[in-house]
């Protein structure tokens, strides 16, 4: 009798579109010590007529026939029937990588795991998403088991569906772990929850065997009408389970975090199924819902529900009316009809936009009467030290004035980082606005771990940093209830426009201070935007603040001065994805050692290029460090305390895929080797088209050691005159800097200056 190590559970009902590729995937497994039990669950299609004619082929296809009992009775047949080592489930519409079980048994024999979570893909006509839930899991046990006692915060975030899961049967068996028959809906987190409370060792790797295939006709997984009922049910079963459960220490503390994720999921799920859930029944388990959350005391949670309830509530009442009236929210457009007949279409933007600029109107008359009693209260929000230097001059500038009191808004990051906490990046930004001597407030209650609103930090006029990341408690729109927003330019723009935001951020400010008379000319004629004065770039102010003395200490010999800065949009899904790291990193690396009697670097990587490599799986950690340790002893690293404008005017070439860069360095009037992605996701604009001609183009390794070596080396500069000529295009104003303009330009608003 024949060793059999895996047992695949493969429910099937009415699926014969797809059901092939199911079963050809298990019938090619390079894992031959298989078997894989189909239960037909009373399909009415050719569905068992496939399932036969793989048993007559091959006998490890083992096919159980039954009246349709529902998914979860097919599967607790398949565990029944189980004679594998470890079980894992595939749904018939789904598939699995031809390695999968080789290397799943492989790993969680080696590691002796009950259970082993992998990851998958999220599979459709037009595309193929990894979800990456499971990377953070994967990395913090570091191939070491757990037990859901220690981890179950990071267990919980992980996927607790169906796909994705191996375990050992001697576990399900052992604990009569089984799918519960009486729901439709989260019957499969029951199980995964009870398997984990009765392991003794659970164990992740961030690897997409499972293919999910995503918006069929008979998915098992596709969302019924009735997945609160069913939902609430769930939640019952595994509360049940946790409290019971004499191995867990901190039982309510442990359903309390199952539920807030259970709950927001379940938001999510409904936010999808508009059409399919005007039933009345619905709204009474969302006022559970929102009764058990108010119960809880969890205010996230409790404001998500609330606002569930009341868009739901809107929907019913919409559906009802729909045969007389109907409204229609697109984005920036309002519709109304009339016994289906259009009667109103108005441009929503248009008015939101009009009201902002009355509140902006009214707030600025009533400055102009404060300013003389007062100076005016002007806030910079700000998160990253690494873009100090878009600020910088102005900030300075406003402390000079007579009119103005500058402050700086250190908020917390609106996103997620693999290796900066919220708590790491504050004290990073506390330290260093403390060594530049600014005053500053924290947005942040690090106490409550929350993002505070920014109405609590009343300014007269707000600068954002960055025009993305911000809380919407913290945004333009909070803001503009109380002081004129403004921005100017972190980074030299450099794309076309059809990317610059203008109706999400850019769009809704008092005034956008953008570099040149293109890009005010463009924005107005792309978006008719009304908010832009050019007045130049506040980043290239840098250039005047250098102190000679202080840049050369950037450097510890007089050699051939090189810049190497990466960027961070590795990944294919990037807006950008313009870096060239993956390509040349490793080779620019050894350029360096190679030619380290002739030359000096700076290695400057995007501050978040770490983060990419360490999230999307590009590097390890150990990896990561070694690159970096590597450039250390060739030269220096910098880092965000770091002024890159004395680097770049002390420099004598800059390699670089970053494009922001690449207008900044221009006024350095040094060489650029312009290392370009065969991918660019966005055009360049017309201004940046014109500034790379005095650039050297780089696609190739080869083509970059050998411009690299005319260029740099024997120096041959032969583009240096059309660089001279390009530094016209960025209209540098000699006399005045770009913060000198920008005051001078709001005291004449404020009625302070002719």
């Amino acid at each position: 009798m024949r060793e059999i190590k895996v047992s695949i559970i493969v429910p099937v009902y009415n699926s014969e579109k797809y059901l092939e590729d199911c079963l050809n995937s298990l019938f090619n497994q390079s894992l031959k010590d298989i078997e894989i039990i189909c239960v037909n669950n009373g399909s009415t299609d050719s569905s068992l007529k496939i399932l036969n004619r793989y048993k007559n082929s091959d006998d490890r296809f083992i096919v159980i026939s039954q009246e349709n009992k529902g998914v979860s009775d097919a599967r607790n047949i398949g565990i029944k029937n189980a004679k594998g080592e470890y079980i894992t489930f595939l749904d018939s519409d789904d598939w699995l990588d031809v390695e999968a079980c080789e290397k799943l048994y492989n790993t969680a024999k080696s590691k002796k795991s009950d259970i082993l979570l992998f990851s998958h893909y999220r599979y459709s006509k037009n595309s193929v998403v990894e979800d990456d839930r499971l990377l953070y899991l994967s990395k913090m046990l570091n191939g070491e088991n757990t037990t859901f006692d220690k981890d179950y915060e990071s267990i919980l975030s992980s996927p607790l569906g169906l796909c994705g899961k191996f375990y050992l049967t001697s576990l399900i068996k052992n604990n009569s772990v089984c799918f519960p028959t009486n729901i439709n809906f989260g019957e499969d987190r029951v199980f995964f929850i009870n398997a984990c409370i009765n392991s003794k060792a659970i164990n992740a790797i961030n690897s997409p065997f499972y293919y999910y295939r995503i918006n069929t006709e008979n998915s098992l997984s596709k969302n019924s009408q009735n997945s609160l009922p069913h939902s609430f049910k769930a939640d019952e079963l595994i509360r049940n389970l946790i409290i019971s459960a004499d191995k867990l220490s901190n039982k309510e503390k442990i359903y309390e975090t199952y539920w807030e994720i259970s709950a927001i999921s379940l938001l999510l799920l409904w936010n999808n199924c508009y059409n399919s859930i005007s039933k009345k029944e619905n709204l009474k388990y969302l006022k559970m819902l929102k009764k058990e959350a108010l119960n809880k005391n969890k205010s996230d949670g409790y404001k998500l529900i609330c606002k569930a309830v009341w868009e739901y509530k809107t929907l019913f009442i919409r559906k009802l009316l729909e045969p007389i009236i109907e409204l229609e929210f697109r984005k920036n457009r309002f519709v109304l009809y009339l016994f289906n007949r259009q009667v109103i279409n108005l441009n929503s933007g248009k008015i939101f936009k009009m009201i902002l600029n009355f509140q902006y109107s009214f707030l600025l008359r009533k400055l102009r009467k404060e300013v003389k009693k007062r100076k005016i209260k002007v806030a910079f929000w700000y998160y990253e030290p690494e873009k100090w230097s878009s600020i910088e001059s102005l900030y300075r500038e406003f402390e000079k004035s007579e009119h103005f009191e500058p402050i700086v808004y250190l908020s917390g990051f609106n996103k997620g980082f693999e290796y900066i906490t919220q708590q790491g990046l504050l004290e990073k930004n506390t330290k260093f606005l403390d060594n530049l001597k600014v005053n500053y407030k924290i947005l942040y209650d690090t106490k409550k771990n929350e993002l505070l609103p920014i109405e609590d930090f009343k300014a007269d006029i707000i600068f954002y940093q960055l025009p993305w990341a911000i809380p919407k408690n913290q945004g333009v729109v909070n803001a503009a209830k109380f002081a004129l927003t403004c921005y100017v330019p972190y980074c030299y723009y450099s794309l076309k426009s059809n990317v610059n935001y203008m109706t999400d951020f850019h769009g809704i400010l008092w005034k956008y201070f953008v570099e040149t008379d293109y890009h005010k000319e463009e924005y107005e004629k792309d978006y008719g935007a009304t908010n832009c004065e050019a007045l130049g770039s506040v980043k290239l102010d840098n250039y005047r603040l250098i102190n000679p003395k202080q840049a050369e200490k950037n450097w510890k010999t007089s050699k051939k001065r090189i810049i190497y800065a990466p960027h961070h949009s590795i990944e294919a899904s990037n807006f950008h994805n313009m870096a060239t790291f993956l390509k040349n990193g490793e080779f620019i690396l050894k350029l360096a050692k190679k030619y380290q009697d002739k030359t000096e670097w700076i290695f400057r990587p995007h501050f978040v290029l770490r983060d990419r490599l360490l999230k999307y799986g590009l590097k390890t950690q150990q990896e990561i460090d070694d690159y970096y340790k590597q450039w250390e002893n060739l030269g220096k690293i910098s880092s965000s305390e770091d002024n890159y404008y004395e680097q770049f005017i002390t420099s004598d070439c800059l390699i670089t895929d970053c494009i922001s860069f690449l207008s900044e360095y221009l006024p350095a009037n040094k060489p650029v080797l312009h290392l370009r992605s065969d991918n660019q996701a966005q055009p360049f604009n017309d201004l940046l088209q014109k500034i790379t001609e005095g650039y050297y183009q780089i696609y190739d390794n080869e083509t970059l050691e050998t411009i690299f070596l005319e260029v740099i080396i024997n120096g041959n500069d032969y583009l240096k005159d059309k660089r001279t000529q390009n530094l016209e295009l960025l209209k540098i104003d000699k006399e005045k800097t770009t913060a000198e303009k920008i005051i001078e330009y709001l005291e004449k608003e404020l009625g302070v200056k002719g």
